[in-house]
């Protein structure tokens, strides 16, 4: 099986001009989560080079960790 960090992959949910969207379950707590990983087509990484597409990709995730939804 294959492991994004203590992250047991078990599917993908979808992918992008940007990054690739995994379905993944945390081993001791059996949660299932998304984890998304940056993984830009090389026409985009061309275009706006690797640190603007870090910068855009960590503003993202600022963002989104900041939501709450019951």
């Amino acid at each position: 099986m294959k492991k994004i960090g203590k992250y047991e992959v078990t599917g993908l949910l979808g992918k992008g001009g940007m990054a690739v969207v995994y379905k993944v379950r945390a081993p001791v707590i059996g949660r299932v989560a998304a984890a998304k990983v940056l993984a830009p087509h090389p026409f985009l990484k061309n275009l706006l080079g690797k640190k603007r597409l870090y910068d855009l990709f960590v503003r993202e995730a600022k963002v989104m960790g900041g939501l709450y939804h019951r």
